[in-house]
């Protein structure tokens, strides 16, 4: 298996295709936009600008207790499994695990990966 490569600040490209009105139907036009990935917390506050303070803590709130659940059973990587842009280790501390976890697609991979394994029993006794 290769190393995953963790990137602090992600970017990606993605398809923008903007609709607008034309005879008989909608025309559509198309460009790769780059994107930077946000963090959890910034995905709460850009769904739910209007929503009160109190509100926004609940927010976080579920982010952390998420976190806090998936870091219970997923503890590390192996050695060199993770790397950082430019080929550096990044190591596996308990820091480094809350960086990974902070950014909202490795949490949910790392969920569905204690799912698999744990909860669809696809974990194997080791002899």
């Amino acid at each position: 298996m290769t190393s995953f490569v963790f990137t602090q600040n992600f970017e990606f490209e993605w398809p923008v295709v903007v609709r607008y009105p034309g005879a008989g139907g909608m025309v559509e036009k198309a460009f790769a936009g780059r994107f930077r990935l946000p963090d959890d917390e910034e995905i709460a506050e850009a769904l739910f600008p209007e929503r009160k303070e109190e509100d926004k803590r609940s927010v976080a709130e579920l982010i952390a207790e998420d976190r806090a659940r998936l870091t219970r059973f997923f503890v590390g990587w192996s050695q060199g499994a993770i790397l950082l842009e430019g080929g550096a280790e990044f190591p596996a501390t308990p820091e480094k695990l809350q960086t990974l976890l902070r950014q909202r697609p490795v949490r949910l991979a790392v969920g569905v990966a204690i799912s698999e394994a744990i909860l669809e029993g696809k974990v194997r006794a080791k002899n």
